[in-house]
Formats: C-alpha cells, structure tokens, sequence
C-alpha cells in the first residue's frame, strides 16, 4: 500500500477525513485547543511519511525533517495511548479505588474504535515514517519499489 502514489493517496484522503471527524468531535466535547493542534500537527506528519514512502520527490524534498517529525509524531501518539489507557483504567464513580468491580469508563464501542484507528491509521504512518526517516539519514540504502 504505501509504495503506491494512487493508493498512499486514497490512504491519506481516509485517513484526514477520519481525523477531521475525530477533531469535530473534540471541539463539541469542549476540547483544548492546544491539543487540537498537537493532533494537527501529528496528522500532518503522518500524511507527509505516508506520501513520502511513496513518492522518491517528497522524500528528497523533506529531506532530514523527517526526523523531528517522526520524534514529535511518535511521542504524541504515545502520550495520546497512555492518556486513553489511563482514562479506561479508572475505576467507575464509587467504586473501590483498585477498580476490581463493575466495567471500564470506556465502552466496548469506543475502545474498538480506538484499537482500529491505532492499528489501521496510527501504526501504518509511524511505520512508513520510520522508512522515510532511515532514508533521509542513510539515502539509497532503503530499496523502495518506486525508485
């Protein structure tokens, strides 16, 4: 999927269509927003490292940028996985405080969506963007197919 221009494309489209959703829905939550445009700006690298596995002219142009954004990008959706872990954990109002009885804040819906968009949105871009970003520090050494 990522070595092709047309279906990286398509990829990316799904991908920042989902995420404008996920960004609507933070705003009517009454979300921060600095966390907003931390999630922004995370997105934007990861459609940068999906395009950037893909085509050889994005790579050259982006160049050794690829590292600060894959730094920042991978350590914001850690932070972004710890908090969610954090939040299902907690115990339901009136519980004991070690949470042993009654169900997860989070719903079963709610939690397989999060689990989908960390493998199928998440996981992929932070993949395609360690490629990109090996590139960018050892060029010509990665073989990607559209070279």
């Amino acid at each position: 999927m990522f070595f092709d221009a047309h279906a990286a494309l398509l990829y990316v489209a799904l991908r920042t269509s989902l995420a404008a959703l996920f960004a609507l829905r933070l705003l009517r939550a009454g979300g921060d927003g600095a966390t907003l445009i931390g999630q922004a700006a995370a997105d934007g690298a990861a459609v940068l490292f999906v395009l950037g596995a893909a085509r050889a002219d994005l790579r050259a142009a982006v160049g050794l940028w690829y590292l600060p954004m894959l730094l920042y990008a991978g350590l914001w959706e850690l932070r972004r996985f710890w908090l969610y872990l954090d939040d299902a954990m907690e115990p339901l109002a009136g519980e004991s405080p070690n949470g042993v009885t009654g169900e997860p804040v989070v719903s079963w819906a709610a939690g397989s969506a999060f689990w989908a968009w960390q493998a199928l949105a998440v996981a992929p871009a932070l993949a395609a963007g360690l490629m990109v970003a090996f590139d960018a520090v050892a060029p010509g050494v990665w073989v990607f197919p559209t070279n």
